[in-house]
C-alpha cells in the first residue's frame, strides 16, 4: 500500500496465500519465490523505499519499508505500524539483507 500510494508502484499483496501471520513457512515461501525485480543492495548504499528483510524465527519471514537510511517502517503481529531504527538492539539481530526494486533504480 506504500509503495502504491506513495511512489506509484503497484505490488502483489498476498494476504490470501496463508491463513495467519504466524504461518511462518508459507509466509517465507512466499517471499523466497517473489523476489523477481528486486535486487540486494549494500547496507551503505539503502535509501528510502528499500526494503529490510528480517527473519523471524530464523527464517526471512518480515519485511519493513525503508524511510530514510537506518529507519524501518514496519509492524508486527497485533502492534500498530511504526518507524524505528533497523539499527536498535531489537531489530538488528533480525535483518538479514536490503533488497531495491527495479523500478527504483
Amino acid at each position: 500500500m506504500v509503495y502504491q500510494e506513495k511512489i506509484g508502484l503497484q505490488l502483489p499483496a498476498f494476504v490470501d496465500d496463508y491463513v495467519t501471520e504466524q504461518d511462518t513457512a508459507a509466509i517465507a515461501a512466499l517471499i523466497a519465490g517473489h523476489t523477481d525485480g528486486w535486487y540486494e543492495i549494500q547496507e551503505a548504499e539503502v535509501r528510502p523505499f528499500d526494503a529490510v528483510l528480517m527473519k523471524q524465527l530464523g527464517v526471512e519471514r518480515h519485511i519493513g519499508i525503508v524511510v530514510k537510511r537506518g529507519l524501518v517502517l514496519h509492524t508486527g503481529l497485533g502492534e500498530d505500524s511504526r518507524i524505528e531504527s533497523y539499527n536498535s538492539m531489537r531489530l538488528r539481530r533480525r535483518v538479514s539483507r536490503f533488497m531495491r526494486h527495479e523500478d527504483l533504480v
